[in-house]
């Protein structure tokens, strides 16, 4: 029986090494900048600041949304290359690192030279990537011996892989509610069972139908809600921003809410139309009119919209409920994921969990360290097996042990030519 020890021994040439271990570190930040270009929300970086900056530059080329998954593809590439037993396949993988590296190097740059700030997850890929470049070209130059390349594409070193790249993904996955932000956690009401926050336009259509079953989750619930708004008229809406103003006017005379609902549910959000909805109301028209044209009326839209950014406004609808965050909305959509989030709330549940990303992520990493350790030993008892190809050229195939008996065949014996007596 062979040792753990003897299966696991590691013969490949250390620049190999590097360039697995560069292209996996380069994976794992690959797919946290995927989340953070791809997903709802900022989650590994701010906001605003050094990533955000980087983000918008790149989003602003025909190309710039591809990076993340280009690193993706790129790296997986790399470290499957890096293992298969194709001594020829092995260098084609330290080409590739090599070329990775190439880039990292005018990403560096350009973030030096051009952008002008730094992300600090791009800085790790782009460090990663030189990493295993530097492998690559180690590689290359010492052309190791076969036997000190890759054995295999079935390894125990896609053990690491898993967790390095679906990590990223099962993080989000498993806590799908970040922080919440300062500028929300300040309209919070302490001495309510549950805290409601909705960042909303009232000319964005996905907003106009969440609205409504939000407004039926808060009336099913069970507990005693306080509902906070923060309006974000968006810039290509054209209505928007006088029907923020509307609103805002409607609040200085106690029907905040109902003009809310009005203002979503109404299809004429024109001036001329919110100042019909605001006389329905039994608004105060002169007051009203008053209001609407007032700057302090501007400065409470700006102020708005300013806390919209501080809590990281990526799209909309948002809503907060409690420490749960919700972005997006499915027109059609049932109100009991809201229901649910309020009851759970006012019963003193954080943030929710999944627990499955994480056991799915086991389960490979795992299991392609056994199926890497039976292969190992599998190849490892090769040569201890016995069989015509392990017995030296001076091996007769009837020798088996120092102690057999050979036995030759007698050689034939030689025919005799009579001769025929002369007379």
């Amino acid at each position: 029986m062979l040792s753990l020890l003897a299966v696991l021994r590691i013969t490949a040439h250390p620049a190999l090494l590097l360039v697995r271990a560069g292209a996996l570190v380069a994976l794992a930040f690959s797919a946290a900048l995927a989340i953070e270009y791809y997903g709802p929300g900022a989650t590994f970086c701010a906001s605003d600041g050094g990533c955000a900056d980087v983000r918008a530059w790149a989003m602003s080329g025909p190309l710039g949304t591809l990076l993340p998954a280009v690193g993706l593809l790129a790296y997986t590439i790399v470290f499957a290359a890096s293992l298969v037993r194709a001594p020829v396949v092995n260098r084609l993988a330290a080409g590739l690192a090599i070329v990775g590296g190439l880039g990292a190097l005018a990403f560096l740059g350009l973030q030096g030279a051009v952008i002008g700030h730094w992300c600090k997850l791009c800085v790790g890929v782009d460090t990663s990537a030189l990493l295993a470049a530097a492998g690559g070209g180690w590689l290359l130059a010492a052309r190791p011996a076969d036997e000190r390349l890759g054995r295999g594409i079935v390894s125990p070193a896609w053990f690491f892989f898993w967790p390095l790249a679906l990590g990223p993904f099962a993080w989000v996955i498993s806590s799908p509610d970040p922080d919440v932000p300062a500028a929300i956690r300040e309209l919070w009401d302490p001495a309510a069972d549950v805290n409601v926050v909705e960042m909303a336009d009232f000319e964005c259509p996905y907003c106009r139908a969440m609205n409504p079953v939000l407004e039926e989750a808060i009336d099913r619930a069970d507990a005693d809600v306080h509902l906070a708004r923060i309006i974000y008229p968006l810039s290509f809406h054209p209505h928007a921003r006088n029907s923020a103003r509307a609103y805002f006017c409607a609040i200085e005379q106690g029907q905040g809410e109902a003009m809310a609902s009005a203002l979503f549910e109404a299809e004429d959000i024109s001036e001329a139309g919110n100042r019909a909805s605001a006389e329905a109301l039994g608004l105060d028209l002169e007051a009203y009119d008053t209001c609407v044209e007032a700057e302090s009326t501007e400065a409470r839209v700006e102020e708005d919209i300013a806390r919209g950014d501080r809590a990281g406004m990526e799209g909309l609808p948002s809503v907060y409920i409690g420490e749960q965050t919700f972005r997006g909305f499915l027109p059609g959509s049932p109100p009991d994921e809201f229901v649910a989030a309020i009851e759970a709330s006012a019963a003193g549940a954080g943030r929710r969990f999944r627990w499955w990303p994480g056991a799915l992520i086991a389960a490979l990493a795992f299991g392609s360290l056994a199926l890497g350790l039976r292969r190992r030993r599998a190849q490892a008892q090769a040569p201890a097996s016995g069989g015509p190809s392990d017995k030296s050229p001076d091996e007769s195939p009837g020798e088996t042990d120092e102690t057999s008996e050979v036995r030759s065949p007698a050689p034939p014996a030689p025919k005799r030519r009579s001769k025929k007596a002369k007379k």
